[in-house]
């Protein structure tokens, strides 16, 4: 569960006993990775009316860095060994401004106030400093490399496809367009005699006439419909196995 960012430093203070220890480690949660603890003061400045603003002691005890795993964050705890309690917590937002005016007193803003950690030695002060800006340099390569995924996925979703070498249907000529619009297939006009009994009775189940085939216009529209469908012989094939075609005259 201990893990440091810096090479060398301890994860846990010297200032701690064995059993302060133990205690500090039952008090974490499963989920929680420990990254650094040292012992300090944590205080908080706040305003007040007709005053300067004043330091005001939360707690002392251990504060530790940790890294939350289950909510995929990092936070400063203070805990009391000796009652085995959480008195205080802040997470590690972004971007969180960490500043060590002295070296042994360091300060950050947190929820509207301005916090403080007076620690009890100042090598533990310059590591924990350490440590808090190296989990704020991978916070900020991570938010970095979604903020890039994100932007890739945008492009992506709104580029165009490759170009296969078609003009964009803005630029196509009219008279190219209705012509590409017009059926494949040749139309060769249907005489009453192309028919045989099986075609003549769908077509005057379908209100078509003999004498209706013999307009021109009716005439290339039946032959229209016979060709989609593979031409008179096929039509006539498929008649004499599923009789079908008369609905599909009418919807037509």
């Amino acid at each position: 569960m201990a893990s440091s960012l810096i090479s060398g430093c301890h994860v846990m203070s010297d200032l701690l006993t064995i059993r302060e220890k133990g205690v500090l480690f039952t008090l974490l949660g499963p989920q929680c990775k420990l990254i650094k603890t040292t012992v300090a003061q944590v205080l908080v400045a706040k305003e007040t009316k007709g005053k300067s603003p004043g330091w005001s002691r939360l707690g002392c005890g251990a504060v530790c860095l940790i890294e939350d795993e289950s909510i995929h964050t990092h936070i400063l705890r203070l805990y009391c060994v000796k009652r085995a309690k959480l008195l205080w917590e802040q997470e590690l937002y972004i971007p969180f401004k960490y500043t060590a005016t002295r070296k042994f007193f360091h300060t950050f803003p947190a929820d509207g106030h301005q916090i403080g950690l007076n620690f009890a030695n100042e090598t533990e002060a310059e590591e924990f400093h350490l440590a808090v800006e190296a989990v704020q340099r991978n916070q900020e390569k991570i938010t970095w490399m979604s903020e890039i995924t994100c932007a890739e996925k945008k492009n992506k979703s709104t580029s165009y496809p490759p170009d296969s070498g078609s003009k964009p249907l803005d630029h196509f000529d009219r008279k190219q367009h209705f012509l590409m619009d017009a059926p494949s297939t040749t139309v060769t006009p249907t005489s009453s005699s192309d028919l045989d009994s099986t075609m003549r009775r769908l077509l005057m189940q379908s209100r078509l006439t003999m004498e209706d085939l013999k307009d021109k216009e009716i005439g290339e529209a039946v032959d229209c419909i016979i060709n989609q469908f593979g031409g008179l012989k096929a039509v006539q094939r498929e008649l004499k196995k599923i009789g079908g075609l008369l609905e599909k005259c009418r919807k037509w």
